[in-house]
This record gives C-alpha cells, sequence and structure tokens, in this order.
C-alpha cells in the first residue's frame, strides 16, 4: 500500500511540472515568433542519411532543431549481362545512376518449357517419327535420330502414255501425213498411304509425284491413200491411175492413240482440185485426144415419167459414141456440157439435144389412166371402224366409191359402235368381241347416256381450278357435272364457256401537249380492268432565247473562282428554258514572300512561303519544334584538381545549348601527398627510389618520381625450345613451336611456328587400308583414266573391286582423283554405300544410274557439278551426307532430270 501512494505522489507530480512547461511555452510564443531557416548541413546519399539544421533568423532567438534527411535510394539500371537459358544460369548487372554502385546477380535457369509433338507418318520423300517432346525454346527433344522413320521412297508405276498432255509444260507435237511429232510418256509414284497407314491427302488420291518425264518421237502418220483409176484420153481427158490422201478423221487418229488431235484433213476436194485430204497425189492428166463422134440416130429419153392423170416428159438426143458412159468420175472432172436445167442424167457422157416434131426441146407422154381394183366391204366392230364396197387404183390410191371420181373421195367408213342393252340405270353393250387370248366374250362397256333409269341430277364442281371467272377479253368457264341420283355415280362432266364481258368504256377527253407537260388525244378506258387506248404526246420542249439573264452566285477573288447563273426564258411559254452555270475566272493574289525558319529544340518554324495582302491566302507549311534529343552524360567524380558531377542531360542537336549541368557539379578535392617507397627495376619496368605524390590523382606537378626512377635491365634470351608439338598424319600437317625464354624473368620473348607437311597414306595393295596405322581405306582393283595434265584422273568404272561400301580416294598412284566417269556405276546393284573423295569435282551422267541397293552417299564439298541422271532409279538412296554447308550445296550444279532419288533424300551438313 506504502509503495502504490508512493507511485501516485510522484505521478502527480510530474504531470504539475508538465503542465507549467506547456504554460511557460505558450506564454513564450505569444511574446515571440519563430521565422524558421532550414540549412542542409550533411546532403542525403543512397544509403546514407544526411543532417537538416532548423533555426530562427532572429539572432536573439536561440532556437536549433535538427532533423535526419532521408537517404535518397538507388536509382538503379538493370543490365543483362548473359541471358538465361533453358539449361544455364544467366547473369544481370544492377547499376546505380547516381552513385555508381554495382551488383552482379544470378538469374536461375528457364526449364525446359515443354511441348507435345504428334506422331507423324513417313511419306514417299519426307521423314516420319513417333509421338514426342521439345522445348519450344531450344533444341531439346526426346526424340532420338534412331526413332526417325526413313522417307518410304516412291512406288513406282510403269511407264504411263501422256498423248492428252495433262501437264501443260511438257507440250505435244502431233505428227500428220508425212511430218513426225512427239509427245511424252512418265512414270509416277502410285503410294497412297503414309508409314502410319493414313491418306496421303484428304481425296485419298496417290502421291501423284512424277519421278520421270521422256520424250517419245512419234513416226508420220502417213497417208490415208485412196485410188482412182485410170481413164482414157478420147473425146473427153483422160488420166492414169492415181494415188490420193483422204485425211485421216478425228475417230482414226483417236484409234491412233490421238484423242484430242485435231482433223488434219478434209473430205473434198482441195485448192489444186486435184487431190482431196492434206493435199497429196500422183495424179496425171491427158488432154481429150479427138473431137465427139455423135450418134446417127436419135436416142429416146424420159425425163419426167407419166402418171394416171398427168402427162410426162421425153427427149430426143444424140450422144457421143466414144465417150465412155460412166457414173464414177471425180467430180471436180467431170466433162461440162450444155444441157436444159430440166435434164438431170444419171450417167455422164457427152449428149446433144434435138427439138421434137412439133418443134419444142421436149416431147409429151399421155397419162397412163388409172388401174382400177375392188376391195369388198368390213364390218364394224365396237372400238375399229369398218367400211363398204369401193374401188382404188392399184398405181396411184385413188379412190372411188360412185363412178363419177369426185376429188377427194376416201374410203366409205362404217364407224365402229356398241349394241347396248339396258342393266339398271346403265346401257352396257353386249356385242361379242375376241379377246387377246383367242376366246369370244361380250364387249362390257357403259354407255353414259340416260334414256332409261337415271335419276339425273346437274350441279356445278366446286372443286379447285374447275371453273374460271370471265374478264372483258377472256372467257371464262364453269363445269357442269351430271349425277346419278340412285346409282350415286357421275354420269357425264362438261365444261361451260362463258363469254367475256366486254369493255366497259369511258370516255376521255383530248389535251394538247406544252413545252414541259404530256398531252394526249381523246382515248377511252374501261371501268372494270386496265384496258384503254391512251397514246401520249410529248412534251413539245421549250425554245430558248438566245439571250441570257445573268445572276452572279458567287463572287471571284483572288483565291477562287466566281459562279454566274445563266437563265435562258422559253419564247413560248416565257418560262424558264435552260440555266448554264458559267465560272468567273480568278482575281489574282497580291503576294508577299517570307523566308524559310528551321524549327528548333523548342520553337516552330515554317518553308519559305508566300501570302497575299488581300485574302490572306498562304502556302506556309508549319513545322512544328523539334524536341530536345535528350543524351545522359554519366556522374564523373571530381579529382584533385577538377569539379565532378552527378548525372546530367544534354541536347544533341547543332546549335542547342540545353543542359542541367550547373545544378550538378562537384567540388575538386584537392590533393592527398604521401610518401611512396622504393622499388628495384626488373626486366621490363623501371624502379624508383623513395618519391613523394598525390595519392588520388598521380599528377607530375606533385610528383618526385622522375628524379628518382631507375631504368628496367632488359631481358637476357636463354637456349630456344620445342613446344605445342602437333604430330603430321597421314592427310594433315603437323606443327611445332620454336619458343626463347628471358634467362632472368622467365618471360617469353619469341614464337615461331614450323610446319611438319604430312607424311601422305600407304594404302596396302591387298587389304586397301593405310599401312600407317591411321585406319583410313579405299576401294582396291577400281578402275581409273589418267587425264592429259599428268596430275589427275578419274574412276572410270568398278574394275575388279568387289566391296559393297565403295571408298574413293582423294589420290591413286600420286595423281588426285578429280572426277567420276559416266555410267562408272552404273546398274551395280551390289553397292550399298559410296565415299566420294574430297577432291572429286565432277559425277558424270549415269554414274550411279540404277545402283537399286545404294542406300548412302558420302559427297566431298570439292563436288561442282552432278549430271542429269547421275543417281536414276536409285530407289533406296535415302542418306546424303556432305561435308560442306548447306549454301555450298546450293551452289552445286545439279542436273534436274533423274536426280530426284539424290536431292529428295534425307541430308545431313558438315558430315
Amino acid at each position: 500500500m506504502k509503495n502504490v501512494s508512493l507511485k501516485k505522489i510522484i505521478t502527480t507530480v510530474l504531470s504539475i511540472l508538465l503542465v507549467l512547461s506547456v504554460v511557460f511555452v505558450i506564454s513564450s510564443c505569444k511574446q515571440h515568433q519563430h521565422t524558421l531557416v532550414e540549412t542542409v548541413v550533411v546532403s542525403a546519399g543512397c544509403t546514407e542519411t544526411g543532417t537538416l539544421q532548423i533555426k530562427c533568423s532572429d539572432a536573439k532567438c536561440d532556437y536549433v532543431k535538427t532533423e535526419s534527411i532521408p537517404a535518397t535510394g538507388h536509382n538503379n539500371v538493370v543490365t543483362i549481362i548473359t541471358s538465361p537459358t533453358c539449361t544455364e544460369d544467366g547473369e544481370v548487372q544492377t547499376r546505380c545512376t547516381k552513385c555508381g554502385e554495382k551488383k552482379n546477380d544470378v538469374v536461375k535457369a528457364s526449364g525446359h518449357n515443354k511441348v507435345e509433338v504428334a506422331a507423324k507418318g513417313a511419306t514417299c520423300t519426307t521423314q516420319g517419327y513417333p509421338k514426342h517432346e521439345k522445348c519450344k525454346d531450344c533444341e531439346w527433344t526426346t526424340l532420338k535420330s534412331t526413332d526417325i522413320i526413313a522417307p518410304l521412297g516412291h512406288e513406282v508405276s510403269n511407264w504411263k502414255d501422256d498423248r492428252q498432255n495433262s501437264k501443260p509444260e511438257y507440250s505435244i507435237q502431233y505428227p500428220n501425213c508425212t511430218e513426225g511429232g512427239y509427245h511424252y510418256e512418265y512414270k509416277e509414284c502410285t503410294r497412297t498411304k503414309d508409314s502410319n497407314g493414313q491418306y496421303l491427302n484428304a481425296n485419298h488420291n496417290s502421291c501423284g509425284y512424277n519421278l520421270e518425264y521422256v520424250k517419245v518421237e512419234d513416226a508420220p502418220l502417213g497417208h490415208d491413200i485412196s485410188t482412182e483409176q485410170a481413164r482414157a484420153a478420147s473425146c473427153n481427158i483422160g488420166w492414169d491411175t492415181f494415188d490420193y490422201c483422204n485425211g485421216w478423221t478425228r475417230a482414226e487418229l483417236s484409234a491412233k492413240g490421238y484423242p484430242y488431235a485435231p482433223t488434219i484433213a478434209t473430205s473434198g476436194p482441195s485448192i489444186n482440185e486435184a487431190s482431196k485430204g492434206c493435199g497429196y497425189n500422183n495424179y496425171v492428166e491427158h488432154p481429150a485426144i479427138y473431137n465427139h463422134v455423135m450418134t446417127a440416130e436419135l436416142k429416146y429419153v424420159e425425163v419426167k415419167a407419166a402418171t394416171c392423170e398427168a402427162e410426162g416428159v421425153y427427149a430426143l438426143i444424140r450422144e457421143c459414141t466414144t465417150c465412155a458412159v460412166t457414173t464414177s468420175i471425180p467430180s471436180w472432172k467431170r466433162p461440162t456440157w450444155n444441157k436444159p436445167s430440166w435434164y438431170t442424167p444419171s450417167v455422164v457422157v457427152y449428149t446433144e439435144f434435138e427439138v421434137t416434131p412439133d418443134g419444142a426441146d421436149k416431147g409429151v407422154i399421155e397419162a397412163l389412166g388409172h388401174e382400177w381394183q375392188a376391195h369388198a366391204a368390213q364390218d364394224a366392230t365396237c372400238t375399229v371402224d369398218g367400211w363398204k364396197d369401193f374401188i382404188m387404183c392399184s398405181r396411184c390410191s385413188r379412190i372411188d366409191t360412185d363412178g363419177d371420181l369426185t376429188n377427194n373421195e376416201v374410203v366409205p367408213v362404217i364407224p365402229a359402235s356398241h349394241i347396248y342393252q339396258p342393266d339398271g340405270c346403265y346401257n352396257v353393250c353386249v356385242r361379242d368381241v375376241v379377246r387377246e387370248d383367242g376366246s369370244v366374250g361380250k364387249c362390257g362397256h357403259i354407255s353414259v347416256e340416260n334414256p332409261y333409269h337415271h335419276d339425273v341430277i346437274t350441279s356445278v364442281s366446286k372443286e379447285e381450278g374447275s371453273s374460271v371467272a370471265p374478264t372483258c377479253v377472256d372467257a371464262g368457264f364453269y363445269t357442269c357435272i351430271k349425277y346419278c341420283n340412285d346409282c350415286k355415280r357421275e354420269i357425264t362432266r362438261e365444261i361451260v364457256r362463258i363469254d367475256p364481258h366486254g369493255h366497259d368504256y369511258v370516255d376521255h377527253i383530248a389535251k394538247k401537249p406544252t413545252c414541259t407537260t404530256v398531252g394526249w388525244d381523246a382515248f377511252k378506258t374501261c371501268t372494270r380492268c386496265d384496258y384503254t387506248d391512251f397514246v401520249q404526246i410529248d412534251a413539245l420542249d421549250h425554245k430558248a432565247s438566245d439571250v441570257a439573264t445573268i445572276h452572279v452566285v458567287t463572287e471571284a477573288n483572288c483565291m477562287y473562282e466566281g459562279l454566274e447563273k445563266h437563265t435562258y426564258a422559253c419564247l413560248v411559254c416565257g418560262e424558264t428554258a435552260k440555266t448554264e452555270m458559267v465560272d468567273i475566272p480568278k482575281t489574282g493574289c497580291d503576294l508577299r514572300k517570307v523566308a524559310e525558319k528551321p524549327a528548333t529544340c523548342t520553337e516552330a518554324g515554317h518553308n519559305a512561303y508566300e501570302y497575299c495582302i488581300v485574302c490572306g491566302a498562304s502556302t506556309i507549311e508549319v513545322y512544328g519544334k523539334l524536341g530536345h534529343v535528350i543524351k545522359t552524360v554519366e556522374a564523373q567524380a571530381p579529382t584533385c584538381t577538377e569539379k565532378g558531377w552527378y548525372d546530367y542531360s544534354v541536347c544533341t542537336r547543332e546549335n542547342c545549348n540545353y543542359n542541367n549541368k550547373s545544378d550538378m557539379m562537384i567540388n575538386a578535392t584537392g590533393h592527398n601527398i604521401i610518401s611512396y617507397a622504393a622499388q628495384e627495376p626488373t626486366c621490363t619496368e623501371v624502379g624508383w627510389n623513395t618519391y613523394l605524390e598525390c595519392e588520388w590523382c598521380h599528377d607530375a606537378k606533385t610528383s618526385t618520381y622522375k628524379e628518382n626512377e631507375i631504368p628496367a635491365t632488359g631481358h637476357h634470351p636463354g637456349k630456344p625450345v620445342d613446344e605445342v608439338i602437333k604430330p603430321n598424319t597421314c592427310t594433315a600437317d603437323g606443327s611445332y613451336d620454336v619458343v626463347e625464354y628471358c634467362k632472368s624473368c622467365n618471360a617469353e620473348l619469341s614464337r615461331v611456328n614450323k610446319v611438319s607437311p604430312a607424311i601422305g597414306h600407304n594404302y596396302s595393295e591387298s587389304t586397301g587400308y593405310c599401312q600407317n596405322g591411321c585406319g583410313d581405306r579405299i576401294s582396291i582393283g577400281l578402275a581409273y583414266s589418267n587425264n592429259p595434265d599428268g596430275t589427275t584422273c578419274v574412276v572410270s568404272g568398278i574394275g575388279s573391286c568387289t566391296d559393297a561400301e565403295i571408298i574413293i580416294p582423294d589420290e591413286i598412284n600420286g595423281r588426285k582423283v578429280v572426277g567420276i566417269a559416266s555410267s562408272a556405276f552404273k546398274q551395280n546393284t551390289d553397292i550399298t554405300k559410296v565415299v566420294i573423295g574430297n577432291n572429286v569435282k565432277t559425277i558424270g551422267d549415269y554414274a550411279f544410274s540404277r545402283c537399286t541397293s545404294l542406300k548412302t552417299v558420302v559427297i566431298g564439298k570439292s563436288v561442282a557439278s552432278i549430271d542429269f541422271n547421275a543417281f536414276a532409279r536409285c530407289d533406296s538412296l535415302n542418306s546424303v551426307l556432305y561435308r560442306g554447308t548447306a549454301a555450298q550445296w546450293n551452289a552445286i550444279s545439279i542436273g534436274n532430270v533423274g536426280n530426284e532419288d539424290l536431292t529428295d533424300a534425307n541430308r545431313q551438313y558438315n558430315a
């Protein structure tokens, strides 16, 4: 209890003292109002706090307060030194642009960005692969080289004829009778599915790749020969037996394999009038050798036969006794002679016409008269008409029934009819008829007439389409049905016509046309339909005056043309007949010139321009102010004698003086002179005795170094030694360095690299392996041909070599192997791999053609040309290893015919 009372007492006393101090301060403030002044004692840095002093400006007032200025913090710029990858860490540097503090940090590797790749089947020319994963950002993949499915290769068809020209780039020339042509044949790939069994495309078509296109020459068609027999010359021309070409029809050309070839011949005579078709013939003509010899007696020729009732015509002629009578003379060589237009001879012979005894050019043959034949009557049946007795001419089929030969008489027909008997409400035919099966029975036809028991009701049909109302001009109709009320059966159905109503005319008076409105004659209209005989009379059109009334629409000025409206009145009606808008030329401007003012960073500019002092029109083009091109100058620490600065900005534009350097200056630090200890000289570096110098700037003005400098002693060369020894091999030069060191400091004074030449291969003539132990091998027994230059040769054939893997050396017997001859390994089905030496430059045509077991080819980077068909029909070739780069491969001249197996194979570079 005593302790509690003491605590309360102390608390009470402190409270009283606090109140008294506040009262004192208040009373003091009431007497003096501070005018505070802030002074930075220590500036704040990026990480260090500063000090701010606050005091009253009244010298009599001793009020002072000190506060801390918080650190400004770094103004960091991050620079990527090394970007992180999927598997390797990266590095970034953080630098403060104010204090220059730098810090390097590690950025962890990102890890693989894995995606799943769906399986893809191999096609004829592209690889396939199973489902696998790969990284989107790098080359990582779970796909192994052993998983890759090699291209399947093409399934080659037999040769196909392309006379239909399915590929326009391979043009076709059709042969004719005397000139040959050509077409193309090709082989194509017929494969339809990839290695996964999926169709190659949506249409399930084959691969369709044309592996080969070969030009095939076509022989001339030859003439389609017909022969015309000889005709001896007499009083008409003659000729020897001759051949002529009929030409080929489209059907004949199609049969020869040219379904779309144009017909190259016609069936008529050619322009030389002596041949057909393509024009070929060997016609030889002989002129007439004597004149016509006419018969002494006249020949009677019936020109038009007489009929039963009409006269005929005959002619009297004389014929040449020596002209050959024929109907087969070629039409273009028939004799020509004068004959009446009514005479049409059935044979070709020279003929002269005589007049008849009555002086006419043709005679009359009397009518023949009828030859009548009687026809007995025939009874009618239910459905087939019969006839009564009649007679008919057997020659002209004229009919006579009563002996007066009335015109247009016909057979006296007995109409077919039924024999009806009543059957209830109906009459039924009871005539006997012969059915199709030969049996006899009653006809059974029902009559629609009602002579007996029908209770007939007549009504109008209400069925759709059974009636149409009449109009003014079109008739209508309705369907009338007769119906038996007893037997409940329709008896008849009749279409009843309703006559047209005719027009209900209304007369309209005429109206004359005016200049602007149409007129019309008196006309009629119908009140029930749209009939009218209205005929419009067009408006007469105005007759415009030559004098215009002018109204200014827009005044012209120096910038714009003006516009006038010219109005022409009609001389007939006085109304406006036409108007025209006429331009008023510009008045022209009073121009002043202003020089160009370039834009600056802070001020806009303009081009050199002109302006009109009247209308204000101007060609000014204002250039916007450019704005500063700011460049940040990094901070510079002060030196002993020169000021430094913090980061500041300047404008890089010419003639712009903007910078904010004046606010960023740091005073020079002044020198800090210290004493440097003595240093002994070396072979390459000077020494010195004790000297004085500024620790910070090492300025010569503060230094006594020169007076105390001791020169370097210089090197002392030792004995040369061999280093970096690289032994020479069969194919590569060796090398070593000859090095000289200083005996005093062991510094390297000189280094000279020297070459040890390659020793060259020493191939065994029995095994082909190099006996120097390098493991290299060549194929033994290949055939070579030496070139005239005495230093090179080419591989010319397989020789006695039996290797399945052919290795062609860089050189043989001291000669460089620079080529592979044409057809060197053609049709060799044992070769599975070929390694081509680095000196080979050319591979001849058909060099490896039809090497069907060849799978892999290694090609040196010296190869410059691969001729046509060098690798034709190498069906198993799926791997090409090229020792050069992709760019070097693309520079090789590869024949574009027959090398598809090479160019389509999987290719690796820098092999």
